[in-house]
């Protein structure tokens, strides 16, 4: 497992770094988010046969490609992929991309998904902070992430340990006011 792992991010990040100009940034984050579906694991197994559902806020364009990649993939499990504005799309989701989406409606979703088995991902800087659980970030013509594990283990939700080392920053434990 640990080699897929290595060999799906290698490739991501050897195109990220060789075509960084010209790939499309969206397809890149598309293959990230992919990923971490597939090293998520969730308290209550998904039916391999079943598909993972998704929401995605404000990114039509990001919600099609994720449904191609998901299409075009032949690992499990596919993904079944809805666009949403409000917050309350969330509901019955698995995993949710926070994209262009005001800071009123992001944290009132985050609030009420805190402590629920539901993957969190943006490319929203400060994204950890407000308690996401991944955050999408270019950096230098190149993708990365950075994982908020205090997040996970409060959802009751698994990252690969491969995921994690794999990521430029991990929170370990929850920010205390």
């Amino acid at each position: 497992m640990w080699k897929c792992v290595q060999i799906l991010f290698l490739c991501t990040a050897l195109l990220s770094s060789t075509v960084a100009m010209a790939a499309d940034v969206s397809l890149l984050k598309g293959m990230y988010f992919y990923n971490f579906i597939r090293f998520t694991t969730w308290p209550k197994p998904i039916d391999a046969a079943k598909q993972v559902k998704v929401v995605v806020f404000d990114a039509r364009l990001f919600s099609v490609i994720l449904q191609k990649i998901s299409e075009k993939s032949h690992f499990l499990p596919k993904m079944l992929v809805t666009p949403c504005r409000t917050p309350d799309c969330a509901n019955n989701m698995q995993a949710v991309f926070f994209h262009d989406i005001t800071d009123i409606k992001r944290q009132y979703t985050l609030e009420s998904l805190a402590g629920t088995p539901v993957l969190t991902i943006s490319d929203q800087i400060g994204f950890l902070k407000m308690g996401g659980m991944v955050e999408l970030q270019e950096s230098s013509g190149r993708l990365g992430f950075s994982i908020n594990l205090a997040a996970f283990n409060k959802s009751g939700l698994y990252i690969s340990a491969d995921i994690l080392e794999m990521a430029q920053d991990v929170i370990r434990e929850a920010n205390t006011p």
